[in-house]
């Protein structure tokens, strides 16, 4: 059996989103969701940060303004997560680590708990994990739209990366 396609409306969500053009004065308040990633392989870090005036900071701190249909649909998809049955009192380990070369990846969800994602093609979990054996739909969605701040790769800007590690505080 093959796995299914991953899709989402809110597929390539940052390509169409807007330059962010005011000075960044982002406070830990008005996050809305972070995504952090902690890799076997990877550096730890930050993946994506969506803040309640729509403002985006991606994995290389690069800020971008969502369209406004984008802002609401992803939140609401995280809040939907929010509501999923809890496996081991939290969404983690939804999915076994596995990639090719060994690493897992942890996808935090602010207020939400977290996931071991594979990649956006894998649904499956390695075995069953509080009664799952495929990732949720509505969690795997949310995964496949956070890995695409990944793959969303401006220069890197040091700076607005500490900004935000320090409006992390403790979350990071």
């Amino acid at each position: 059996m093959s796995e299914p396609t991953w899709s989402s409306r809110h597929a390539g969500y940052l390509q169409r989103s807007e330059p962010h053009s005011k000075p960044l004065k982002p406070i830990r308040s008005a996050l809305e969701l972070g995504v952090l990633r902690n890799s076997q392989v990877d550096d730890e870090g930050i993946d994506l940060a969506i803040f309640s005036d729509t403002t985006v900071i991606d994995s290389e701190g690069g800020i971008v303004i969502l369209k406004e249909y984008d802002f609401p649909g992803i939140m609401e998809l995280a809040l939907l997560v929010n509501n999923l049955p809890k496996a081991n009192g939290f969404l983690e380990p939804v999915a076994s680590p596995a990639r090719p070369n060994g690493s897992s990846d942890r996808w935090d969800f602010v207020r939400w708990g977290g996931a071991f994602a594979k990649s956006k093609g894998e649904v499956q979990v390695g075995e069953s994990v509080g009664g799952f054996t495929t990732l949720p739909p509505l969690l795997w969605e949310l995964v496949g739209l956070a890995m695409e701040a990944r793959e969303y790769e401006p220069e890197e800007d040091v700076v607005v990366l500490e900004i935000l590690k320090g409006i992390l505080g403790n979350i990071y």
